[in-house]
């Protein structure tokens, strides 16, 4: 056995949880008694060879899709090798927003905070067991006992310093209305000679002349930050830095940017004060640790987006952040951001803190927190399951090998045009020497290379073979094809002889329908229409049908037990590249069987193929 973890498989859970007494907002969620509405969450377990585990609950929005498409790298490899994962993931989403690199990362610090019995944050070098918390609002709301005014933010700040809080963020409404917008920032900025203040707009503010505006109102009562103001949705550099020149209060920026390359910049264009940062969003703690060190580097403080186990990992091993975001708090509801998940004593509430304003962070392998699947699986939406065999394909040392499991009375495809370097010839010659019996044949050209030596090299001519070497062992009780025997009459062809002598069946299909047919059966398409042999004997005894005054013949999708195909170049995933005369129905077969075996010139690791 290895002495280090080697991913078997790899779980995807989705869930809707349902969050009651709130209103989804286009642009936000607030407190509306009697409303409901609800959130997605993802669970990613990773288990391993070592009967180990990496578990991580993510309620980034809009990361599945990028997780599906990443997953497949992790399988086969060693669990430890967060490094690599991160790196190729970028280049696989590098067309997208890269958010579904976060999540996974998460799990696998998961998994070698429990392979080495350490919890996280000691893993990445901190020794902070305790974090300065400050309170984070939901949106403001227009429901009586809510966050509905002002002066209803003021009461609830100072509710908040009286239980410990040291530090109190505004989300202000959406849509925003800028002179209620300053009201509150000069109401909650009473509290500003005994607790550090911040408001985050979350992008609201259509104009530049609005957000100054809210900017020089948080000048006026000493706020601590100023946070996402603009409609940009927090990108132009520019226009934070213009921004940024023109108000005392810090900005801090960077939580709709996505891993360490774009927050670097955005300090080289003096578009921010602080930066911003989420273990989901930036890469997982592998990125958000490389954030962390670049902000350092410029001297400047990196704070986390939101509440969460892995967010208090990495506050805990960096030295440049201040406070830990305890949210989204409301005086009538329970954090909708802290899903209720936990089964030992993991918390998001606003009673989480000590009353310090202090939050601990768990000494407990890995992230610390016990998952209660029983629980979750009650809002269970459906389940995705990558495994070893799932995604890694055998590899034979022998054509015969590969065959095994091909019975008697097979269908099976044969992909190529009939040239040397198209199909797959050992392929053929191991299933010839099998002896099995009543196959059906499906191929293009299938009788024409050894009579004509069509497609082989002159110094070659003594090894041609094409389909009729299963008709010698009068293998073959039926061969669909387009291209049966050549046009000349002499020599006479295995597969005419056996027609001849009524030992088999011989089915001729035009070549563009063939190849129609079994693309169609890949795509699962069951049937299509067609102009190809109206008027002719193909369309006899077939459904026809007009179609804007045109006569079509129905042709059904053609698919087969076992293909076997020609590719020039294989991974261990199955990924297939093709070249020259190998492009030539070896990859519609390859789609079109229950079973597909490859001849493939060379094999390499996925990680040397061009995703493109």
């Amino acid at each position: 056995m290895n002495d280090y973890p080697i991913i078997k498989k790899i779980t995807f859970n989705r869930y809707e949880f349902p969050l009651e007494n709130m209103r989804q907002h286009i642009l936000s969620s607030c407190y509306e008694p009697g409303s409901k509405t609800s959130r997605k969450v993802i669970s990613i377990k990773i288990d391993t060879d070592l009967g180990i585990s990496g578990e991580y609950f993510s309620i980034a929005p809009g990361t599945y899709d990028q997780m599906r498409a990443i997953a497949p790298l992790l399988i086969g490899e060693n669990g430890l090798n967060r490094e690599n994962f991160y790196n190729l993931a970028k280049v696989i989403l590098r067309k997208q927003d890269k958010m579904g690199i976060g999540p996974m990362d998460i799990a696998l610090w998961d998994l070698a905070g429990k392979y080495y019995d350490t919890p996280i944050f000691r893993l990445l070098g901190g020794n902070r067991t305790k974090l300065p918390a400050y309170a984070s609002t939901l949106h403001g709301d227009y429901s009586k006992g809510g966050l509905n005014s002002p002066e209803a933010f003021r009461d609830f700040a100072e509710q908040c310093y009286d239980m410990g809080y040291k530090a109190f963020k505004i989300h202000p409404w959406a849509p925003a209305d800028i002179d209620q917008e300053v009201k509150v920032v000069n109401e909650v900025g009473k509290l500003s000679s005994k607790m550090n203040l911040m408001i985050d707009p979350c992008c609201e503010y259509e104009t530049y002349a609005d957000a100054l505006r809210v900017g020089r109102a948080c000048d006026e009562n000493n706020y601590f930050w100023y946070e996402d103001p603009l409609r940009d949705g927090g990108v132009s550099f520019y226009a934070h830095k213009k921004l940024k020149q023109a108000l005392k209060t810090p900005l801090l920026q960077g939580e709709h940017l996505h891993l360490v390359e774009t927050h670097t910049d955005m300090a080289i264009a003096e578009a921010t004060d602080f930066w911003r940062a989420d273990p989901e969003y930036d890469g997982g703690i592998t990125g958000t640790m490389k954030i962390a060190h670049a902000a350092e580097g410029f001297g400047m403080d990196l704070e986390l987006h939101i509440a969460g186990p892995a967010q208090r990992h990495c506050m805990a091993a960096i030295r440049n952040s201040n406070y830990y975001e305890m949210g989204l708090l409301h005086p009538q509801l329970s954090n909708p951001a802290n899903i209720p998940v936990y089964k030992n004593d993991y918390s998001d509430e606003i009673d989480s803190i000590d009353s310090d304003g202090y939050i601990n962070v768990s000494e407990d392998p890995g992230l610390g927190v016990e998952y209660d699947y029983e629980y979750a699986k009650k809002f269970l939406i459906d389940t995705l399951v990558l495994d070893y065999f799932m995604s890694k394909k055998p590899i034979y040392d022998s054509y015969s090998k590969a065959l095994d499991d091909i019975p008697n009375n097979s269908s099976i495809m044969i992909g190529g045009f009939g040239v040397q370097g198209g199909q797959p010839t050992n392929l053929m010659i191991a299933l010839r020497d099998m002896n099995l019996i009543d196959l059906t044949l499906i191929g293009n050209v299938a009788g024409i290379s050894m009579i004509t030596g069509y497609g082989w090299k002159k110094s070659d001519r003594k090894k041609i073979i094409d389909q009729s070497i299963f008709f010698e062992k009068k293998q073959v009780k039926k061969i669909i094809c387009s291209f049966p025997i050549p046009a000349q009459r002499n020599p006479v062809s295995e597969i005419e002889k056996a027609w001849k002598n009524e030992e088999t069946i011989v089915d001729i299909i035009p070549q563009g329908t063939l190849a129609e047919k079994i693309r169609a059966a890949g795509a699962g398409i069951p049937a299509f229409f067609t102009k190809t042999g109206v008027g002719t004997i193909i369309e006899k005894e077939k459904e026809t049908k007009i179609i804007d005054g045109e006569k079509f013949i129905l042709e059904y999708s053609l698919s087969a037990d076992v293909a076997l195909v020609r590719a020039h170049v294989s991974d261990e995933l199955g990924n297939l590249v093709y070249k020259g005369a190998s492009r030539a129905f070896n990859p519609i077969m390859a789609t079109a069987a229950k079973l597909t075996i490859v001849e493939a010139d060379r094999i390499v690791s996925s990680k040397e193929l061009d995703p493109e």
